[in-house]
């Protein structure tokens, strides 16, 4: 196991990975220009279905990393 990764049981989010996040960038970016040729989508719509992906996808890599970050020992919160 990661010396980087939290004790414990997987989270949910694991499987998100950076490289998975940046796939799913990639095929979202290649799609939209396909769908808009074949007029299902304009670009105005594609640009924002990408930024709102975008947006998730980023918030649950936040949340993957919030997840495994390790509990100080002690249990309580460290202070600033």
């Amino acid at each position: 196991m990661s010396k980087y990764r939290a004790e414990g049981p997987a989270t949910w989010l694991s499987w998100l990975t950076p490289e998975r996040r940046r796939r799913i960038y990639l095929a979202l970016a290649a799609a939209g220009p396909l769908l808009a040729f074949y007029g299902l989508m304009t670009q105005e719509e594609f640009t924002l279905w990408l930024g709102f992906a975008g947006t998730v996808l980023g918030a649950t890599g936040n949340g993957l990393a919030a997840a495994n970050i390790p509990k100080p020992e002690g249990g309580s919160t460290p202070s600033a």
